[in-house]
């Protein structure tokens, strides 16, 4: 029979690693977000002429 202190450590450990998982995949997210709207900038710098340039940003409301 497990020790009662043993599991509950059990059961901590998987809630902390759920958390660091859960940081990383937002790292991930918002790399990606950072990554997309390069991209999104890049595209429009080329395809736009300077003075019609509105390209949205992650700061943007619209």
């Amino acid at each position: 029979e497990p020790e009662p202190d043993r599991k509950k450590e059990s059961k901590i450990s998987k809630a902390v690693k759920k958390l660091v998982n859960w940081e990383e995949d937002k790292n991930q997210e918002d790399m990606a977000w950072k990554v997309a709207e390069m991209i999104v900038k890049d595209i429009c710098s080329v395809t736009m002429p300077t003075e019609f340039n509105n390209c949205p940003t992650q700061d943007d409301p619209s």
